[in-house]
């Protein structure tokens, strides 16, 4: 079993960082209801300040630190380069393992032969059900619409469903 595994989102605090770059108290994360962050914050707004500021993208906290044997590459769609985000996953003990980032994660599964991907995004969730049989959802305040049996809390618990 290989799976393709997120960053942002599921061992990354990336909501976390965007809401301190944008001066919301955290206790507002469970008031988001969509991926932009509605109506928490204006991403948009926020996002052209901080998508190119590399200390934003290093500054960002772990959410995770164990990484399944399962995971055998990270498939993420940042916006900051592969150099950051290595360095990221080095200072926070990550395992090295590829880096593919596309926007593409579905066509990333089919050509790298995944057997599915662990993601936040439930647009990537529901692409890559199209073209893998073993992905998961880790569940977020801005995917709780989505109904699957594969929704998980914990990446370790991947260590006895995957």
């Amino acid at each position: 079993m290989r799976l393709g595994l997120d960053i942002d989102g599921v061992i990354c605090d990336f909501t976390g960082g965007v809401f301190r770059a944008a001066g919301v108290p955290l206790t507002r994360y469970a008031d988001i209801q969509g991926y932009d962050y509605t109506p928490v914050l204006n991403f948009r707004e926020i996002w052209e300040r901080i998508k190119g500021d590399e200390l934003f993208w290093l500054g960002l906290a772990p959410v995770e630190t164990h990484i399944p044997h399962c995971c055998g590459v990270y498939l993420t769609s940042r916006d900051c380069s592969d150099a950051v985000t290595r360095q990221w996953l080095h200072v926070h003990g990550f395992p090295k393992l590829p880096i593919i980032n596309t926007r593409d994660k579905a066509r990333a599964i089919e050509v790298q032969e995944l057997d599915g991907l662990v993601d936040d995004c439930a647009a990537h969730f529901l692409a890559a059900e199209k073209v893998a049989s073993c992905n998961f959802l880790v569940s977020r305040p801005w995917n709780r619409e989505v109904v699957t049996p594969r929704r998980i809390y914990r990446l370790e618990e991947l260590e006895w469903r995957a």
